[in-house]
């Protein structure tokens, strides 16, 4: 909504007594319906065939690969052969296990209900209040895991002789399971469930918005706390980290210091090369919705105490069905990572595969 389009609305009013009785909130609103531009006008039109593409076909395929890449990660990643420290390879699990149950959630929540009427007529109003709130643990747990797999690179690169316990990975996987299911518990009570009657006078069941989580202070306030915790912390702090990675491995190599010296050093150095392509897949995946978080997050607070359902457009509808895609992209790609980067997951991954394949067809 533009200044002029509003101060022209306001010009009308003395034209025209029931505009000049509505509030800021009415006209805001009045210019949402009835001034979409014809770009707006164009996405509305391809919407429909962009999320069956997008959300049904695509994300279907992305998230049954990434299912199959995080199962064989896991498989790889518990093997004694894989020759990782403890504490890196369980937050590595603990990392394929959150994007394995988002990929899941993905394809519960988008890609059946697009490609199946029958499963979105019977059954997905019963399991989107569930899967809502578990998509969101996943997600949060799996941003936050990648910060973890950040955060014990920098202190294995950055300071190679520091001797902390880490308990197996523990210190880093507890506090994060927690605060994944503590921050996303509303996620769980946003939406249910309710029985109405249609209108051929049958017993129906839909979805909608608990309304004790409808008020404009509670979206307002979740939708900034979204665009910080979920958006803003975990970019600043993962490039933060990564500067610091990149600045240790680079020191070490042109001076040829203890970093580069032995199998250990290089193992390191190799994990942290492998570190900063998971974290540039996912700076260009989350791009989108981070980008969407922190444009939400200042329109709510523009157009307070409206509601916040004007910030949310056409435009803001065709990003959010390209940003399901590619955040589901992330959660299934990390094993084309490992392949490319590890030699060692390559001869493990091939050892596994070469047996799954005689068991199946000897």
């Amino acid at each position: 909504m533009s200044d002029g389009s509003l101060s022209d609305l306001w010009n009308m009013t003395e034209y025209n007594e029931s505009l000049a009785a509505w509030n800021r909130c009415q006209i805001l609103e009045w210019l949402k319906e009835n001034q979409s531009s014809e770009t707006d006008i164009y996405l509305k039109e391809l919407y429909p065939g962009l999320a069956y593409y997008c959300e049904g076909v695509a994300l279907m395929v992305i998230c049954s690969l990434g299912i199959i890449g995080n199962l064989l990660s896991i498989l790889v990643l518990t093997s004694q052969d894989i020759d990782l420290k403890p504490s890196f390879a369980n937050i590595l699990i603990c990392l394929a296990l959150y994007d394995l149950v988002f990929s899941v959630c993905e394809i519960l929540l988008y890609s059946i209900k697009q490609l199946s009427p029958g499963y979105k007529e019977h059954y997905f109003m019963f399991l989107a209040p569930y899967l809502l709130g578990v998509v969101h643990v996943a997600m949060t747990g799996s941003i936050y895991t990648t910060i973890a797999v950040a955060v014990e690179r920098c202190v294995t690169v950055c300071a190679p002789f520091t001797n902390v316990k880490m308990y197996g990975g523990a210190l880093y996987i507890i506090p994060i399971v927690l605060f994944s299911f503590l921050y996303n518990i509303n996620k769980f009570y946003e939406v249910e469930t309710y029985q109405f009657i249609n209108s051929k006078n049958e017993t129906s069941y839909s979805i909608r918005t608990n309304e004790e989580y409808t008020s404009t202070s509670y979206v307002a306030s979740t939708r900034i706390t979204n665009c910080i915790v979920m958006g803003l912390i975990p970019t600043i702090v993962l490039m933060l980290l990564n500067y610091l990675i990149y600045r240790a491995v680079s020191r070490a190599y042109a001076h040829h210091n203890s970093i580069t010296q032995g199998n250990a050093h290089r193992r390191d150095s190799t994990m942290a090369a492998l570190l900063l392509g998971i974290v540039i897949v996912f700076m260009v995946c989350h791009s989108i919705k981070i980008s969407l978080n922190v444009y939400e997050a200042f329109q709510v607070m523009e157009l307070w105490p409206c509601s916040y359902k004007l910030a949310w457009g056409p435009k803001q509808e065709f990003f959010s069905v390209v940003s399901h895609m590619l955040i589901g992209l992330n959660s299934s790609i990390n094993i084309l990572i490992y392949v490319f980067k590890d030699f060692k997951f390559r001869l493990v991954l091939g050892n596994i595969i070469c047996g799954l394949m005689e068991s199946l067809f000897l």
